[in-house]
Formats: C-alpha cells, structure tokens, sequence
C-alpha cells in the first residue's frame, strides 16, 4: 500500500514489480483526476498490470471522500522495474 507518496504512474511502478500473482497493490488517493487515471492505465501496460477496481469512501464526520486503487498483475513484470530512484519521477512510463 502506497499513501501520498507521488502521482499514481510512478507509485505503480514501485509497487506492481512486487506483487505476486495474487497480490494486490492498494493506492490511496484523496482525489482522482481522469487525466491521472488515464496516465496510470497508460503506466500499467508496460508493467503487464492493470486497475482491479477503484473503491470509494466517504471519511467520518463528513471529512472528504478518500479512493483506493487496486492494481493487479496479468503476467510477469519484466526485471527492468523498477528502475533506479529517481528515473520514473524523471521519466514517467505514462509519457
């Protein structure tokens, strides 16, 4: 699980090389853009993962709204990913 750490592409290629074929990677997100969504759905192609489904939840006493994303494996992650620190930020698999 991943929580405010940065934009959801770079979080997902930290986490998806990790997972094993069961797991699961939760990304906890306060609001999500559609171009951040579409940018994570581009990001996950390369990573042979894709987006399980997107759970809403509304915090107590009316706080805001918080969004997990659920990302699965659909095959192996080539041993590339995660590239060196600092590259995803640099050069987003998105783009």
């Amino acid at each position: 699980m991943a929580r405010a750490v940065s934009s959801a592409p770079i979080v997902a290629e930290y986490l998806v090389p990790l997972l094993n074929s069961t797991g699961e990677a939760l990304l906890y997100k306060a609001n999500w853009s559609t171009i951040e969504k579409e940018d994570l759905y581009k990001a996950l192609v390369p990573l042979k993962a894709t987006v399980k489904r997107i759970d809403n939840c509304q915090l107590p006493e009316e706080k805001g709204i918080r969004n997990v994303a659920r990302l699965k494996r659909l095959g192996e992650c080539a041993t590339k990913y995660p590239r060196p620190i600092g590259t995803p930020s640099k050069r987003p698999l998105n783009r």
